[in-house]
């Protein structure tokens, strides 16, 4: 309704069908955020902010004995992080749509670490592998966008000449979205890793 649906309805330029499809989108807007409003109010969503509150507040209690230092244990999540956003771009180009949203969820989630954990580190390599992350995830999100909005766009019952303008528009801008998204990710994943290297294993006790 904010970004994708106004571009469409632009470039297609049929004043008429625009309204007729706006009317329809506004309608399945007002629905959606009635729903939600809902949700918002019920008794089950209060209890769920009542027991994350009452996590929030409970004592941690002590910490394992043998228990890593915190730069080590953040260190193990951004590795681990790190490898899985690799292997995706490593083999971006073989990927479906449903595998790229899959990807976009690991690049999301490493973005968020990395802006988590990234104070204990150097800030401002922190800073740069969040920028690029975001650029990625970004990029991938265009091209999820792409994939599913020609079905919610169906869900409007426009006219057959605009559903066939829609398809071809939202599968041209997939493809450059796929291809920023290719160059994005090989940026982030190229980028000098700020935490600490994975310990050597101990060596094996003598005989």
């Amino acid at each position: 309704m904010t970004e994708t649906l106004p571009a469409l309805l632009a470039a297609q330029g049929d004043a008429i069908e625009a309204k007729r499809v706006l009317r329809r989108a506004r309608a399945r807007q007002r629905d959606a955020r009635r729903a939600a409003r809902e949700a918002l109010a019920s008794s089950r969503y209060g209890l769920a902010m009542l027991r994350v509150a009452r996590w929030l507040s409970s004592a941690p209690g002590e910490p394992p004995p043998e228990t890593p230092d915190m730069k080590e244990l953040a260190s193990a999540c951004l590795r681990k992080g790190a490898r899985r956003v690799a292997a995706g771009e490593r083999t971006f180009a073989t990927l479906d749509a449903q595998a790229r949203h899959a990807l976009r969820i690991r690049v999301k989630r490493h973005r968020y670490a990395v802006e988590f954990l990234g104070g204990l580190f150097r800030r401002k390599e922190a800073s740069r592998h969040a920028r690029r992350l975001a650029r990625a995830q970004e990029d991938l999100g265009v091209a999820n966008d792409c994939a599913t909005a020609f079905a919610h766009v169906r869900e409007l019952d426009p006219s057959p000449r605009f559903l066939a303008f829609a398809q071809g528009w939202f599968a041209a801008r997939e493809v450059s979205s796929i291809e920023r998204a290719a160059g994005s990710l090989a940026r982030a994943a190229a980028l000098r890793r700020f935490w600490r290297k994975k310990p050597d294993p101990e060596p094996a006790p003598a005989p």
